[in-house]
């Protein structure tokens, strides 16, 4: 079986075929340290409720902020 196709904003298409594979016992961390910079942005918009636990989680906010939230993940 040769590397995963993978797609990145809907447009751009490549193989992965480095970083971080599965049984890497550092890659929950990294993903972490990836997803960190995220979760900072989300909280300057103050939502009700944002709380994650490695790659799940959980955000309660207006409308306006979630619209925010989701120009940040883009």
């Amino acid at each position: 079986m040769g590397p995963s196709l993978l797609l990145f904003d809907h447009k751009y298409v490549f193989h992965s075929t480095s970083g971080v594979q599965q049984g890497d016992p550092l890659g929950p961390l990294y993903f972490c340290c990836a997803l960190a910079s995220l979760v900072t942005k989300i909280e300057q918009l103050k939502p009700v409720y944002n709380k994650w636990y490695m790659d799940d989680g959980g955000i309660i906010a207006s409308e306006e902020v979630l619209l925010k939230v989701g120009i940040a993940f883009s």
